[in-house]
């Protein structure tokens, strides 16, 4: 990230001569509409019209928090801890409330996970599936009766708890649809190039329309993606699709607009580990059964996640490097522009 000058300021400098307003005297960023759309139609990106400059005016949607303002990020950048004087979002989450959404979608106990299907398949009248579940398990079933139980929508590996934080920051919105023309347009002009697989066509089209299904990952909860930064020589387009194909069949396109608040998983893993520690001291000063104690518990629960800790914190994607590309956990996912 840039260390001298403030969001705001870079994201004028970087896209100034390709974002355009309503107003032809007044070239600059449009404020995100009520809808989240960004203030314009899907087509006034890539139209074809060529009467008219380019508009890339689609900006991320932030609610008001810790790391998200031009002042606080300005801040960071220059090593001073906004955190110290504002926790707002963090301090204010439902701890508890999280805690028992996470629970109860925890599926790393197959036992706990065959038995909540079980009871699932029973109370929708499918009892002989239920027992053949019962003694073979979910993961050991026929492909056939396995589709029949995520049919039912019995099956739901998402993380409820990072579902919350992201309403609450108002992460959950519409990403922006573009046409082939103004996706090409937006990575040439600096926004980070991203390709996403998943297995069913009903899945891209519930991304690009539907509820943001907030994901379950290894390093951290939310939207894995391969990508491509502006002006990288890893990988070409043709070759990200590439990627993202060999792990399934249906291919988003999409990309990240250029002022998006991104970091390292490094870097935000190492800001996690210090907030596990400071809830790990208070923890220490607490006696045995407190409900003091119990909220910590709770709130250490929550935040050992790395995708929810970075979406409290306010962070729009953080990236690591694969195999072959660095891959992006997108938690914004108004950050994005997706090609229909």
């Amino acid at each position: 990230m840039d260390t001298d000058v403030s969001n705001g300021e870079r994201l004028k400098n970087a896209t100034d001569h390709v974002h355009s307003s309503h107003s032809t005297d007044k070239p600059g960023p449009k404020p995100p509409s009520s809808d989240g759309t960004g203030g314009s139609t899907p087509d006034s990106i890539g139209s074809g019209v060529a009467d008219r400059r380019p508009t890339l005016s689609h900006e991320p949607h932030r609610v008001p928090g810790i790391g998200q303002t031009d002042a606080e990020l300005a801040q960071r950048r220059r090593g001073i801890d906004s955190r110290a004087k504002d926790r707002s979002l963090v301090n204010d989450l439902d701890y508890h409330r999280l805690y028992l959404e996470a629970q109860r979608f925890d599926f790393s106990d197959e036992t706990v996970w065959d038995e909540v299907l079980h009871l699932g398949l029973v109370s929708h009248g499918h009892s002989e599936l239920a027992q053949t579940l019962r003694q073979q398990g979910f993961r050991n079933l026929p492909f056939p009766d396995r589709e029949k139980v995520v049919r039912l929508g019995l099956v739901n590996q998402g993380d409820p708890a990072l579902a919350h934080i992201l309403r609450r920051q108002g992460f959950d919105g519409p990403a922006r649809l573009v046409d082939a023309d103004g996706m090409r347009e937006a990575v040439d002009n600096g926004w980070t190039e991203l390709a996403r697989a998943v297995h069913r066509p009903q899945d891209a089209e519930d991304f690009k329309t539907g509820d943001f299904f907030a994901g379950r990952g290894t390093l951290g909860n939310g939207t894995y993606a391969y990508g491509r930064e502006s002006g990288s020589s890893d990988v070409d387009s043709a070759q990200l699709h590439g990627i993202a194909e060999n792990w399934a069949g249906n291919v988003i396109h999409m990309a990240m607009h250029p002022d998006a608040l991104k970091t390292d998983l490094h870097a935000l893993k190492a800001e996690q580990e210090n907030e596990i520690r400071s809830i790990g001291a208070e923890l220490a000063k607490e006696p045995q059964h407190s409900a003091r104690r119990t909220e910590l518990e709770e709130r250490r629960n929550v935040l050992s996640d790395l995708g929810r800790y970075g979406a409290a914190l306010g962070w729009d994607a953080y990236k690591y490097r694969g195999r072959d590309s660095d891959v992006w956990v997108v938690l914004n996912r108004t950050a994005l522009i997706v090609e229909r």
